[in-house]
């Protein structure tokens, strides 16, 4: 759980930084269509990935959908895998919703 939070928090601080930016004459934010992605290393070694997309809902709001796979293995045997895809909604600079699915290695979850 730690893992999720820390995940969703580091999230929400790349999507209110750049609207933090934007409104004292900063550089980027985002808009709808943009995609951030991240190769997740661990000990300099391909680990997962982590992308945010970013999109508007029917209300004209930004989204920010999250998605993370973080998988470690021995050859083809799969020891640990963390899953998680969740969508963020934000209006003026705001967060207004987070609704979430994890799986942190076979434990599954939901983030609200």
């Amino acid at each position: 759980m730690k893992r999720t939070l820390a995940v969703l928090f580091a999230s929400t601080a790349m999507i209110a930084s750049p609207a933090a930016a934007k409104n004292s004459g900063g550089a980027w934010t985002p808009e709808p269509g943009d995609v951030i992605e991240f190769d997740v290393l661990r000990k300099g070694k391909p680990f997962g990935s982590h992308s945010v997309t970013f999109g508007e809902d029917s209300n004209g709001r930004l989204t920010a959908r999250t998605d993370v796979l973080l998988k470690a293995g021995l050859g083809p045997i799969t020891v640990f895998k963390y899953e998680l895809d969740a969508t963020e909604v934000w209006q003026n600079g705001q967060l207004v919703s987070l609704n979430g699915e994890v799986n942190d290695d076979g434990k599954e979850g939901q983030v609200t």
